[in-house]
Protein backbone atom coordinates (compact mmCIF):
# COMPACT_ATOMS: atom_id res chain seq x y z
CA UNK A 1 0.00 0.00 0.00
CA UNK A 2 1.14 3.64 -0.87
CA UNK A 3 2.95 5.39 1.74
CA UNK A 4 0.05 7.97 1.49
CA UNK A 5 -2.90 5.70 1.96
CA UNK A 6 -1.29 4.34 4.74
CA UNK A 7 -0.94 7.31 6.70
CA UNK A 8 -4.66 8.68 6.03
CA UNK A 9 -6.01 5.04 7.46
CA UNK A 10 -3.70 5.54 9.99
CA UNK A 11 -5.10 9.10 10.93
CA UNK A 12 -8.28 7.76 10.40
CA UNK A 13 -8.12 4.23 12.70
CA UNK A 14 -6.75 7.06 15.39
CA UNK A 15 -10.09 8.85 15.02
CA UNK A 16 -8.28 11.98 14.75
CA UNK A 17 -10.47 13.50 12.12
CA UNK A 18 -13.68 11.55 13.37
CA UNK A 19 -16.16 9.65 11.37
CA UNK A 20 -15.50 9.74 7.44
CA UNK A 21 -18.37 10.80 5.92
CA UNK A 22 -16.73 12.11 2.79
CA UNK A 23 -13.94 11.24 0.38
CA UNK A 24 -12.92 12.76 -2.70
CA UNK A 25 -9.78 11.19 -4.50
CA UNK A 26 -8.71 12.26 -7.59
CA UNK A 27 -5.55 9.97 -9.66
CA UNK A 28 -4.11 10.91 -12.99
CA UNK A 29 -1.88 8.33 -14.43
CA UNK A 30 -0.63 7.06 -17.70
CA UNK A 31 -1.73 3.09 -18.56
CA UNK A 32 -0.93 0.93 -20.79
CA UNK A 33 -3.19 -2.25 -20.22
CA UNK A 34 -6.85 -3.59 -18.90
CA UNK A 35 -5.19 -5.35 -16.56
CA UNK A 36 -3.39 -2.39 -15.21
CA UNK A 37 -6.37 -0.28 -15.30
CA UNK A 38 -8.21 -2.33 -13.03
CA UNK A 39 -5.56 -3.39 -10.53
CA UNK A 40 -5.03 0.32 -10.06
CA UNK A 41 -8.86 0.76 -9.85
CA UNK A 42 -8.86 -2.29 -7.51
CA UNK A 43 -6.00 -0.67 -5.09
CA UNK A 44 -8.11 2.91 -5.25
CA UNK A 45 -11.40 1.41 -4.59
CA UNK A 46 -10.33 -1.30 -1.77
CA UNK A 47 -8.17 2.23 -0.05
CA UNK A 48 -11.46 4.31 -0.30
CA UNK A 49 -13.53 1.35 1.50
CA UNK A 50 -10.93 0.70 3.90
CA UNK A 51 -11.89 4.61 5.07
CA UNK A 52 -15.24 4.36 5.07
CA UNK A 53 -15.45 1.54 7.25
CA UNK A 54 -18.30 0.32 5.80
CA UNK A 55 -20.31 -1.70 2.91
CA UNK A 56 -20.90 0.21 -0.21
CA UNK A 57 -25.08 0.56 -0.68
CA UNK A 58 -25.38 2.17 -3.95
CA UNK A 59 -22.84 2.55 -7.02
CA UNK A 60 -23.31 5.27 -10.29
CA UNK A 61 -20.35 5.66 -12.46
CA UNK A 62 -19.66 7.47 -15.99
CA UNK A 63 -16.46 7.21 -17.86
CA UNK A 64 -15.34 8.95 -21.01
CA UNK A 65 -16.24 7.19 -24.35
CA UNK A 66 -12.54 6.11 -24.92
CA UNK A 67 -12.42 4.58 -21.76
CA UNK A 68 -9.79 6.49 -20.06
CA UNK A 69 -11.39 9.12 -17.74
CA UNK A 70 -13.76 7.33 -14.60
CA UNK A 71 -15.96 9.09 -12.52
CA UNK A 72 -17.25 6.97 -9.69
CA UNK A 73 -19.64 7.81 -6.96
CA UNK A 74 -19.92 5.65 -3.83
CA UNK A 75 -22.59 5.72 -1.03
CA UNK A 76 -22.09 3.31 1.79
CA UNK A 77 -24.67 2.32 4.19
CA UNK A 78 -23.56 4.19 6.73
CA UNK A 79 -24.85 7.26 4.29
CA UNK A 80 -21.05 8.48 3.58
CA UNK A 81 -20.05 9.22 0.05
CA UNK A 82 -17.18 9.07 -1.95
CA UNK A 83 -16.59 10.81 -4.98
CA UNK A 84 -13.42 8.79 -7.56
CA UNK A 85 -11.58 10.33 -10.53
CA UNK A 86 -9.45 8.10 -12.18
CA UNK A 87 -7.86 9.34 -15.36
CA UNK A 88 -6.08 7.02 -17.45
CA UNK A 89 -5.24 8.92 -20.35
CA UNK A 90 -2.31 11.36 -18.53
CA UNK A 91 0.21 11.28 -21.21
CA UNK A 92 3.24 12.07 -18.59
CA UNK A 93 4.82 8.17 -18.16
CA UNK A 94 7.50 9.46 -15.55
CA UNK A 95 5.03 10.79 -13.20
CA UNK A 96 1.48 10.50 -11.60
CA UNK A 97 -0.94 13.04 -9.84
CA UNK A 98 -2.99 11.99 -7.21
CA UNK A 99 -5.18 14.16 -4.53
CA UNK A 100 -7.53 13.39 -1.99
CA UNK A 101 -9.82 14.71 0.68
CA UNK A 102 -11.34 12.84 3.39
CA UNK A 103 -13.57 14.83 5.56
CA UNK A 104 -14.96 13.45 9.03
CA UNK A 105 -17.22 14.82 12.15
CA UNK A 106 -14.52 16.55 13.52
CA UNK A 107 -11.42 17.58 10.89
CA UNK A 108 -9.95 16.77 7.06
CA UNK A 109 -7.25 15.21 6.17
CA UNK A 110 -6.10 16.17 2.41
CA UNK A 111 -3.13 14.83 0.63
CA UNK A 112 -1.69 15.99 -3.23
CA UNK A 113 0.99 15.22 -4.40
CA UNK A 114 2.28 18.09 -6.26
CA UNK A 115 2.31 20.11 -3.06
CA UNK A 116 5.58 20.45 -2.10
CA UNK A 117 4.54 19.65 1.67
CA UNK A 118 3.77 16.32 0.79
CA UNK A 119 5.82 13.61 2.01
CA UNK A 120 6.42 12.28 -1.00
CA UNK A 121 8.90 13.43 -3.63
CA UNK A 122 10.32 12.53 -7.60
CA UNK A 123 12.39 9.77 -6.48
CA UNK A 124 9.48 8.06 -4.79
CA UNK A 125 6.72 8.07 -7.06
CA UNK A 126 8.42 8.31 -10.37
CA UNK A 127 6.82 6.47 -12.95
CA UNK A 128 2.91 5.78 -13.45
CA UNK A 129 1.02 4.63 -10.53
CA UNK A 130 1.47 1.51 -9.87
CA UNK A 131 -1.67 -0.59 -7.39
CA UNK A 132 0.44 -1.79 -4.36
CA UNK A 133 -1.84 -3.42 -2.23
CA UNK A 134 -2.24 -7.09 -1.83
CA UNK A 135 -5.85 -8.21 -1.56
CA UNK A 136 -7.09 -11.31 -0.02
CA UNK A 137 -9.09 -13.69 -2.38
CA UNK A 138 -12.45 -12.62 -0.05
CA UNK A 139 -11.09 -9.30 -1.05
CA UNK A 140 -10.43 -9.71 -5.27
CA UNK A 141 -14.03 -11.44 -5.19
CA UNK A 142 -15.57 -8.55 -3.95
CA UNK A 143 -13.41 -5.76 -5.95
CA UNK A 144 -14.62 -7.75 -9.48
CA UNK A 145 -18.21 -7.68 -8.62
CA UNK A 146 -18.09 -4.16 -7.66
CA UNK A 147 -15.45 -3.39 -10.79
CA UNK A 148 -18.66 -5.47 -12.60
CA UNK A 149 -21.24 -2.78 -10.80
CA UNK A 150 -19.15 0.03 -12.03
CA UNK A 151 -19.10 -1.30 -15.84
CA UNK A 152 -23.41 -2.40 -15.48
CA UNK A 153 -23.95 1.55 -13.99
CA UNK A 154 -21.61 3.31 -17.11
CA UNK A 155 -23.54 0.88 -19.73
CA UNK A 156 -26.90 1.95 -18.45
CA UNK A 157 -26.40 4.90 -17.53
CA UNK A 158 -28.11 3.81 -13.70
CA UNK A 159 -27.21 3.61 -10.13
CA UNK A 160 -26.62 0.02 -9.01
CA UNK A 161 -27.83 -0.87 -5.33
Amino acid sequence: MHLENQHALSVVSAGKIGIVNFTRLTLATHCDTISEKEAIMKDVLGFVRSLHQGRIDTVYATCHKDEAVYLISLQFFNHSLANILLDFSYKDSDNYLKKFEITGDRGIYQYDSQQENSFSSNFLNSGSYQAETEFSPVDNIWLNELLREIELSIRGNQLIH
